[in-house]
């Protein structure tokens, strides 16, 4: 019996932790607002597009760098001449007398005694033959660039710094268009719950009104007034679910997440107080885009008018076949060598004008972008100082709407109203906390339009 039991008790133990695995499975399936901000920014085509230029400007910047690396080839070739190249008949003569000469003397035989017979000579051998063949090495190194390698480095740093920060810019709109779609979905969800309420108001009212009318105490037309509220209603929900569609079609797109996952999210919707806001636009990563570029060509300029001082090379050769070398050709040499641009038909000045009117051309786009962007702000910050008004007022006619229903509610029981006045109240209750609604979406639009326009909306501050 014991062992029954205990095996019974084991058993529910198991089920009720399987129970609890799969409720915190599920809970966790359930995505939340900043998870699907982290999947749009990883879903988004843009980015993905703006971090392979980053991988390009990294490039840039190693390629600057590795100018001072070594460069080493390897060639071949074979030459043919239309003969081999000798030295003049008369210096072949004197060569051909001297080695006469000097067996003579290695003879012991007078120097005006002809050679006796049998004695070879050797013939004296070309300076090239004919038929060439050569496999060397060559190697060369930047030892000195003349600044133009440090100059090319710091131009696609800043180039780089300036990438980045237009990615940054990509995900603030891509924030943005997240949190716009949550927050609409989440003004669906409210409504619903309104218009599921004022049912319930209305249903009890049917209720009501059916059994007036079996006591004589009501018209068929109050069940029609209640029955057109109804349908209203219903018309709204229609509406309502389409839109609810629509938003969840919509985040699917942006996070790539699919829309079963997505049918379960309960959006709630909170106004979004900035207490510490910004005001100023100096934050914007657009603008500090800018800057980095406006740098970036200030070191393009001094890179290109780096073209006319030395640089310093070091430079050397193996030859890997040396039986067909010509006796003037070494087989091998190291050595150190300057050089000096002092006239390119003015190609580098040209090119430092181009980059220097870049640099005009970004610091006007930067005073236009700062101005219209500081007119933008003053634009959020009094939109934002209205939508906080008018959501406080929303909030107390939900109030007062809400004391009005409660009163009609009252007279309604005791017959002191009709049923139109009643679901005037109704519809009055309704309204104003659907305009609440709306007025909390716009609320939160607008501190998101802040903090856009200050160049603060990140995922860290989302509310």
């Amino acid at each position: 019996m014991c062992k029954k039991l205990l095996f019974s008790t084991m058993r529910v133990f198991i089920l009720l932790n399987l129970l609890f695995y799969f409720n915190s499975a599920f809970g966790q399936n359930t995505p939340d607002l900043k998870t699907l901000v982290d999947r749009a920014i990883s879903q988004s085509q843009q980015i993905k597009i703006r971090q392979a230029q980053e991988q390009k400007a990294t490039l840039d910047k190693k390629k600057a760098y590795q100018s001072f690396l070594p460069k080493i080839t390897a060639e071949g070739s074979y030459t043919h001449l239309n003969d081999a190249i000798s030295l003049p008949s008369d210096m072949e003569n004197l060569l051909m007398g001297a080695q006469e000469l000097l067996i003579k003397e290695h003879l012991g035989i007078p120097f005006n005694t002809p050679l006796p017979a049998g004695v070879p000579l050797k013939e004296v051998p070309p300076l090239q033959e004919q038929d060439i063949y050569k496999v060397n090495l060559n190697a060369q190194m930047l030892l000195f660039s003349g600044g133009k390698v440090a100059y090319s480095q710091k131009a696609a740093q800043h180039q780089l710094n300036a990438m980045k920060l237009l990615t940054d810019n990509e995900k603030e709109t891509i924030i943005s268009n997240v949190i716009s779609t949550y927050d609409r979905l989440a003004v669906v969800k409210s409504m619903e719950t309104v218009i599921n309420q004022s049912e319930k108001y209305l249903n009890e009212q049917s209720r009501f009104v059916e059994k007036a009318i079996s006591n004589g105490l009501a018209v068929q037309i109050d069940r029609e007034k209640i029955n057109l509220a109804k349908q209203q209603l219903q018309y709204k929900k229609i509406e309502l679910s389409s839109g609810k569609t629509m938003l969840i079609a919509r985040l699917s797109q942006l996070t790539g997440l699919p829309t079963d996952s997505l049918q379960e999210i309960n959006p709630e919707l909170k106004p979004w107080i900035l207490s510490d806001a910004s005001n100023n636009v100096e934050n914007r990563s657009d603008l500090k885009a800018l800057d980095e570029a406006i740098l970036a060509t200030r070191y393009k300029t001094k890179a290109e008018w780096a073209e006319y001082t030395p640089k310093v090379v070091a430079f050397g050769k193996k030859e890997l076949i040396t039986d067909y070398l010509s006796t003037f050709d070494p087989e091998w040499y190291v050595g150190v060598g300057i050089k000096w641009t002092l006239f390119d038909g003015l190609a580098a000045q040209n090119n430092a004008q181009q980059t220097k009117i870049d640099r005009y051309i970004l610091e006007q786009k930067k005073e236009e972008s700062t101005e219209l962007l500081n007119l933008n702000l003053t634009k959020m910050q009094l939109e934002y100082q209205k939508c906080i008004e008018q959501l406080s007022v929303a909030e107390q006619r939900v109030k007062t709407s809400e004391e009005i229903h409660k009163l009609t509610l009252k007279q309604r029981d005791t017959g002191l109203i009709n049923m139109a006045d009643y679901l005037n109240s109704v519809n009055d209750f309704e309204k104003s906390k659907m305009e609440y609604i709306e007025a909390t979406y716009n609320e939160r639009v607008s501190a998101i339009s802040m903090l856009e326009a200050t160049g603060s909306l990140t995922n860290n501050n989302i509310q």
